[in-house]
């Protein structure tokens, strides 16, 4: 039974729970979608899902665990349908209209964050598999240990060991191949 009678109490206690935990969910949406819009709508509907399962929800665990396991499905959800369904945009404007009516001076939210991390590290770890990229968001963005992102991605202890291996070794090699062609004058890709 909910801890809640209306609406509003329900609203007042999801606020207490969740949205403490909305700038690091938001960091971490970033460093999976690799784009801020993207990380947003990410944040938006995993905030939406929560909200619509709060009464499932038991009052005392870890929402941030829990608020981290519905954006790694969703986030696992569209880049499935994105692979499988690779379709022109719905938008019947062009891109290029859209980027030309933007608003130039309109500050970008992800701006303080990007500024953190070197584009290089964000383009290697864009490249990566979701599945790796999910292992090292979570334990080494979201900061959760190994069994509470088992639990997160839905995995057992020794894939998330398994994926984290293997994902930070592919972030050492991109980021050591930049490295070396920037030591030769030349211009990294990435």
């Amino acid at each position: 039974m909910p801890a809640w009678h209306t609406d509003r109490e329900k609203q007042t206690l999801f606020d207490e729970v969740a949205l403490v935990h909305m700038a690091g969910l938001y960091y971490a949406a970033l460093r999976l979608t690799g784009r801020p819009a993207d990380a947003e709508d990410l944040l938006q509907e995993t905030y939406l899902r929560a909200y619509a399962a709060f009464d499932r929800f038991t009052l005392g665990t870890n929402a941030r665990a829990w608020l981290y396991r519905i954006m790694h499905n969703l986030f696992l959800n569209t880049v499935s349908r994105a692979e499988t369904r690779r379709t022109q945009s719905f938008s019947a404007t062009p891109p290029a209209t859209l980027a030309a009516v933007a608003d130039p001076g309109a500050p970008d939210p992800a701006a303080g964050v990007d500024a953190m991390l070197d584009h290089r590290l964000s383009a290697a770890l864009a490249a990566l598999p979701a599945d790796f990229r999910s292992a090292v968001v979570t334990v080494d963005v979201g900061g959760f240990s190994y069994d509470e992102a088992a639990t997160i991605l839905g995995c057992p202890v020794g894939t998330v060991r398994s994926r984290l291996y293997r994902a930070r070794h592919l972030l050492r090699t991109a980021l050591a191949n930049d490295r070396a062609t920037l030591l030769e004058g030349g211009h990294a890709d990435v």
